[in-house]
């Protein structure tokens, strides 16, 4: 198989608390914040703009059908494993699984970044994010029976951004 782009390119930040200004976050919160970039399988990553609402739109005049968006669409949904011990707490659970599931129901601000830097580099000023914002925590489905203990777990948008900027300045 070729290599794609994206491969080792996608970065995506959790963050528990909202960044002062969730439209544009600093380099700085999203540093601080928590990065699931290597917790992430990449078939199970949906983390995208959806198909946006519409109506017709037609005036008299007009000789074909036009449409305007009414509501713009996002969907977001990862998968986490769960990592027990022989003795069967979760203390070996990657930090996304932790995050996740300990916050189910809650409400965490996610932020995915898609260009030409690895996944492993650090957010700077004036990176772009292609989509971010706020994401409600959907109770954790469990995915097929085969290997891992994993979950299905959809982010539901809240208040999502698209192609935004990473602000200058720590954010406080």
């Amino acid at each position: 198989m070729g290599r794609r782009l994206s491969q080792g390119r996608i970065k995506l930040t959790l963050l528990v608390d909202a960044p002062a200004d969730p439209e544009n976050p600093t380099a700085s919160e999203l540093n601080d914040g928590h990065d699931a970039s290597a917790d992430i399988d990449m078939p199970s990553f949906v983390f995208t703009a959806a198909d946006s609402d519409t109506r017709p739109n037609t005036k008299l005049v007009s000789r074909s059908q036009s449409q305007m968006v009414t509501n713009r669409n996002h969907e977001a949904s990862i998968r986490v494993e769960r990592g027990y011990t022989a003795g069967g707490d979760t203390a070996s659970d990657d930090e996304t699984a932790q995050l996740i599931l300990d916050n189910v129901g809650s409400r965490i601000w996610a932020y995915k970044r898609e260009s030409d830097k690895w996944s492993t580099d650090e957010w700077e000023d004036g990176d772009m994010y292609a989509m971010g914002g706020s994401f409600e925590i959907d109770t954790p489905k469990r995915g097929d029976q085969e290997g891992n203990i994993a979950f299905d777990v959809r982010l539901l948008p809240q208040d999502v951004y698209d192609f935004g900027t990473v602000a200058a300045g720590s954010g406080t």
